[in-house]
């Protein structure tokens, strides 16, 4: 078995998982998850963004608060990421030398992952939700932190909501992980037999056709198409749980089966699960996939260069003329 890059080393992860959080909590994505967070516990659009009871303004927005839980979340997004990249790398490692089908070893270390990274993000969400839903106490100087919480109430508390947040990941991982491998197969049976294609009917004279569109649009940046449409679909598609896992969080229910029994019974079935919030959820997801897969593969390319490693970045495809679209 060949030596791993240095980006696929445990030191190599931590550098990754370091530069990819921090890009993409601050990027936006943690004033995204605050406005879904405060939707799934019941509030409306224009309360989840300038606060209960307040007018927009630009003074109700700052008071709101929307950058609540930053910290505990960019803190988080390390260590959340190191188990993540890591149990991912190493699993795939062990499995590489199996007589298994490449789907079946990327199914089965997308779930060893899951199983662990969701304990962590259960641990690191739990004082962000708690922040998120009471700005106040947020912005006091003294939010709650994981540590305030396991000294407080116990490691029971803080990993309350495990079973819905590893409801919610393993398709979240499934878009993180996952993107990689499908943006290739993307690049090699679709955008280069597209390319391909448009030079051939450009050499001849004539339209590039849709062939030329879809070299123009997706080529070079199949990784950041997969991983915001990807993202996006996981992220509607796992709202209900996400929800489910803010009220267990909150302290309204004690664990998964007791949400969703209320949800059916009280709360308007599973539908209700799907409105305003999951759209930004959609929102929030698409822009989590994509700015840590696109941070993750710049950091992994930085740390080999420096190291020395070789590495093969394939060209994107290229066409003889700048007539790419169809003429109309």
């Amino acid at each position: 078995m060949s030596e791993p890059s240095f980006s696929k080393t445990v030191l190599g992860q931590a550098l990754c998982a370091s530069g990819a959080g921090v890009f993409q909590v601050y990027s936006g994505g943690i004033a995204i998850d605050t406005m879904s967070t405060r939707m799934q516990a019941g509030q409306g659009v224009r309360e989840a963004i300038f606060g209960q009871g307040q007018k927009p303004s630009l003074q109700a927005l700052s008071r709101s608060n929307l950058f609540a839980g930053h910290r505990v979340m960019a803190q988080g997004r390390f260590p959340y990421l190191f188990t993540n990249l890591n149990v991912y790398n190493a699993t795939s490692r062990r499995l590489g030398s199996l007589k298994m089908s490449t789907a079946a070893k990327e199914a089965t270390s997308i779930a060893s992952t899951t199983c662990v990274s969701a304990a962590v993000i259960t641990a690191i969400e739990c004082p962000k939700i708690l922040a998120q839903l009471n700005p106040s106490a947020a912005a006091s100087g003294s939010p709650p932190t994981v540590f305030s919480i396991l000294r407080e109430q116990g490691l029971s508390r803080l990993l309350r909501g495990y079973d819905a947040c590893i409801c919610r990941e393993a398709f979240f991982n499934a878009a993180l992980l996952g993107s990689p491998a499908i943006s290739r197969a993307v690049r090699e049976h679709i955008v280069e037999p597209a390319a391909a294609k448009a030079s051939a009917a450009e050499a001849r004279g004539v339209s590039s056709g849709p062939n030329g569109l879809v070299a123009w649009l997706l080529g070079g940046r199949e990784l950041l198409a997969t991983s915001l449409l990807m993202g996006m679909c996981v992220g509607f598609l796992t709202n209900g749980p996400d929800q489910l896992k803010t009220r267990i969080q909150h302290g309204q229910f004690g664990s998964l089966p007791e949400a969703l029994r209320w949800q059916l019974a009280h709360g308007g079935g599973l539908r209700a699960l799907y409105g305003p919030a999951a759209i930004y959820r959609a929102l929030y997801t698409g822009h989590g996939v994509l700015a840590l897969n696109f941070m993750r593969h710049k950091v992994e390319t930085v740390v080999d260069r420096l190291q020395g490693w070789s590495v093969e970045t394939p060209p994107a495809p290229v066409l003889r003329s700048r007539r790419l679209a169809p003429n109309v």
